[in-house]
């Protein structure tokens, strides 16, 4: 506080109190010394209201941090309070939406991200999504009535087959490719881009089906009356494709170059991000709000009222748009036998979905071609026409692979035999044996001819040179240094006539002995010519230790990076016992191993000449698709028995995730991370069939229940 004692003019500045002011008359001539003192209170100036906004609103994902920079404004500074000088004046919040339409929870009748609204609730994440949303009235900028297209304008066969749930995406983009005119319906569908998003399409059967249950939630106005179709994805023959009714509530079939109504619909999974601090990466939509004001000089914010910290109405949310994945193929299969199957594979594709894979019923000429997983088959000859699906996640849109044709054919075996006139070829095709002299039998002998180096420590690579590794009939099962009793890791048999081997830290001085196994189950042990191996053991001062491991599973083949210490002079790395197949030594912190076919499941192990580090968690391997039991396969149930079905068994590879097939009764849920099938049914339906699908990277095992509920 502070006074002018020449005019009285009191003035109060940096903080919030009283002053108290004394005003005093000195003695005088004809009158007494007098004094009077006065409190003024200084109050709390008015709320200080924090605004932020960002430079761009719009973004795509690129897998870094967001290309955005945050401003802000301060409304209601008094005096000389500034925040001039201040390094970091305010920090960012950044936050997702917890509404329906910006990623949270959804509920029936709500509005969608895509602006549509939502239809359908799985009750928990499937390969597809959870939700299924509807494009609202006027979505192709003209009234409902006037929303028209062909499904084609030809009557052929079209690879669009599937029914299911989630299906009608795939189904809508193979078919805009083969007969994508601009009228056609799935073109229509597939060219709506309402909230940003490119991935609508037209409804296949089943999603279809599911409409017509809630068809009268407010927002949906499809056109309910006599003659008013409306498209699916689904054809039904090459003639004719599905179309639902609202008035008729039924799914009947009609001409793919009728004219029909068209609405397209989108699915999609919640998006809940969590609040950071941090510029965000992943796709989503985001609001930044300002906290945490700091003002110059130590000044303090209890001088006003409040800090009301906000968002700009129009610039202070952003949002990261999804992207298309790459390019997907099925890796070609040239030719596959009728009483085997085989296992599919895919290139490309970005997201972190597994890959799943459909038939298509279109130049299918086999007869039973099925897909068990990645697993296909077929019990006739012909052709089985197939094609990858690569999901969506947060941060990518579906991507399909080109349809590709594989050939099933009856059994062709060659075999080498012994005739009194010479060797020949023996044809096997079902009939009688044909004697073919026309190839001739294979020459090649095994041998081992010499090694290089000749001398090393542990993780030194040995090249052994000979003859018929692959050709002569055997597999390569051990490489043994000196004395050591156990196997030299093999890096690769590089061809027929080189070997890559790792000195390990359990090999000593000596011979190196080779051990192949023939075809018929008999050993051969070759001792490699050109002396003894000379072996200087690794000097290490301290044995690995293994603080993380990325990813925490995986197939044959898959890349894992190992975090840790004292990796320098590593010889050996095991997941759950199992050599891996091949490991390199980046740096004293960093290794890179690749898992090895059939490998064990469990911990990590990294071993020098000091010893041995292993992992605390363990690596989770898939060799084999899951073979799964439920705990029932016939359930009936009412308004008070609650239902309760497990998986009660699995023998094959474990489980990264399950999917259901089939709309489960209200009140039922079904748990995408167990295949649990739990709760009370709230209404009545027929006795319906289900099928539980366990899933992981090698392919997809199923198991099927039947539903009766009375309510």
């Amino acid at each position: 506080c502070s006074v002018d004692t020449n005019t009285g003019a009191v003035a109060a500045y940096g903080s919030i109190g009283t002053c108290s002011i004394i005003g005093e008359v000195p003695e005088g001539q004809y009158y007494l010394a007098e004094s009077a003192t006065i409190n003024i209170t200084v109050g709390k100036a008015d709320t200080l209201v924090v605004t932020s906004y960002v430079s761009q609103n719009t973004l795509n994902f690129n897998n870094s941090m967001a290309a955005i920079t945050e401003s802000f404004t301060v409304v209601g500074l008094k005096a000389a309070d500034t925040i001039t000088g201040v390094a970091t004046p305010v920090k960012y919040n950044f936050t997702g939406g917890l509404t329906c339409a910006t990623g949270g929870t959804c509920t029936l009748g709500q509005t969608g991200p895509g602006g549509g609204i939502v239809f359908y609730d799985a009750g928990s994440t499937q390969t597809w999504g959870r939700y299924l949303e509807i494009a609202p009235t006027g979505w192709y900028g003209t009234t409902e009535t006037l929303t028209t297209g062909s499904w084609c304008a030809v009557n052929r066969a079209e690879t669009a087959t599937l029914t299911g749930i989630g299906d009608g995406y795939a189904n809508s983009v193979m078919l805009a490719s083969s007969c994508g005119s601009a009228s056609n319906a799935a073109t229509m569908a597939r060219s709506y881009s309402g909230g940003g998003y490119s991935d609508w399409y037209l409804p296949s059967y089943d999603e279809a089906a599911a409409l017509l249950t809630q068809d009268t939630l407010t927002g949906i106005n499809i056109m309910s009356q006599g003659g008013v179709f409306y498209y699916t994805s689904t054809q039904n023959d090459s003639s004719n494709a599905y179309t639902f009714n609202p008035n008729g509530n039924n799914i009947p079939y009609g001409l793919k170059t009728q004219t029909k109504q068209v609405r397209a619909i989108r699915a999609f999974d919640t998006n809940i991000l969590p609040s950071t601090l941090d510029t965000p990466t992943i796709a989503g939509k985001y609001t930044v709000t300002p906290s945490n004001l700091t003002l110059a000089n130590a000044k303090p914010l209890t001088n006003y009222q409040g800090v009301v910290y906000v968002s700009d109405t129009n610039t202070g949310k952003f949002t990261i748009n999804k992207v298309s994945q790459s390019a997907l193929k099925v890796d070609p299969v040239e030719f596959a036998i009728t009483s085997d199957s085989i296992t599919l594979l895919s290139i490309g594709g970005t997201s972190a979905k597994a890959t799943t894979f459909k038939i298509t019923s279109i130049d299918s000429t086999a007869a039973g071609c099925t897909l068990n997983g990645n697993k296909l088959s077929a019990t006739g000859v012909g052709i089985c026409s197939v094609y990858a699906v690569k999901p969506a996640d947060v941060n990518y849109y579906p991507v399909i692979s080109p349809v590709i044709s594989i050939k099933f054919d009856t059994f062709s075996v060659r075999v080498t035999i012994t005739v009194p006139l010479g060797g020949g070829n023996m044809i096997i095709t079902g009939g009688a044996p044909v004697l073919d002299t026309s190839t001739p039998v294979p020459t090649e002998t095994l041998t081992v001819i010499s090694f290089s180096p000749t001398s090393g420590s542990p993780g030194t690579v040995i090249t052994i040179i000979g003859t018929g590794f692959v050709s002569a009939g055997y597999s390569l099962q051990s490489v043994r240094i000196g004395r050591n009793l156990t196997n030299v890791p093999i890096k690769s048999v590089s061809n027929n006539t080189t070997i890559l081997a790792t000195v390990d830290t359990a090999s000593s001085s000596g011979r190196i002995t080779l051990t192949f196994v023939a075809t018929n189950g008999g050993t051969q042990e070759f001792v490699a010519p050109g002396g003894v191996f000379s072996f200087t053991p690794a000097v290490v001062a301290s044995q690995p230790t293994i603080s993380s491991f990325t990813p925490t599973s995986g197939v044959a083949g898959t890349a894992i990076t190992i975090t840790g210490t004292n990796f320098t002079g590593t010889t050996r790395v095991t997941i759950g016992g199992s050599p891996v197949d091949t490991f390199t030594i980046n740096s004293s912190t960093s290794i890179t191993a690749y898992m090895a076919v059939g490998s064990a499941a469990g911990t990590i192990a990294v071993t020098n000449a000091a010893g041995t580090g292993a992992s605390s968690g363990s690596f989770t391997t898939y060799n084999t698709a899951p073979n799964i039991t439920l705990s029932s396969s016939s359930v009936t149930a009412d308004s008070v028995t609650a239902v309760s079905i497990t998986v009660a068994s699995n023998s094959g590879g474990p489980a990264a995730s399950y999917n259901l097939l089939g709309t489960l009764p209200l009140g039922l849920t079904f748990n995408s991370s167990t295949g649990a099938i739990s709760g009370t049914p709230q209404e009545a339906r027929a006795t319906s069939t289900y099928t539980v699908e366990a899933i992981n990277p090698m392919g997809t095992g199923t198991a099927t229940f039947t539903l009766t509920t009375t309510y």
